[in-house]
């Protein structure tokens, strides 16, 4: 029970440990996902969304310290799904966020990457998917 104080396994369910066809929340490989788009819709009107920058920088970071600093977790990662106008922009752009998570020392691995066209939508023709794994 005190294993699981102040962690995301707090709720009744987990505390009592693993019942049958249960796992050890160890054991299990986390991953928090966010979807950032370079366009979005406001209003109905498709644009540029001015909180991009932001949201690439905040966001798979706060994913990352809340893995790091979780003692249940052993296997984690922050996965980004990042729509863009062109394909260059994601491998770009999430480049510039591993070195942020880097700079701010923070226990980040190499990232896998996968791009790959969608069905245009608000302006983003791309999809890349970046998986940032914590080192733990």
């Amino acid at each position: 029970v005190a294993r699981a104080s102040g962690t995301l396994f707090e709720a009744a369910a987990v505390v009592r440990g693993p019942g049958p066809g249960e796992i050890d929340p160890g054991d299990a490989y986390w991953i928090e996902i966010k979807a950032i788009a370079q366009h979005r819709y406001v209003d109905g009107v498709p644009g540029p969304n001015g909180n991009y920058a932001r949201e690439l920088l905040t966001w798979p970071r706060a994913d990352i310290v809340k893995l790091a600093s979780d003692p249940a977790i052993r296997h984690g990662a922050s996965l980004v799904v990042l729509f863009t106008e062109e394909e260059e922009s994601g491998a770009h752009d999430l480049s510039m966020t591993m070195r942020e998570l880097i700079d701010g020392d923070l226990p980040v691995s190499m990232p896998e990457l996968e791009t790959f066209p969608i069905c245009e939508h608000a302006g983003n023709a791309w999809c890349t998917l970046g998986l940032i794994p914590v080192r733990l």
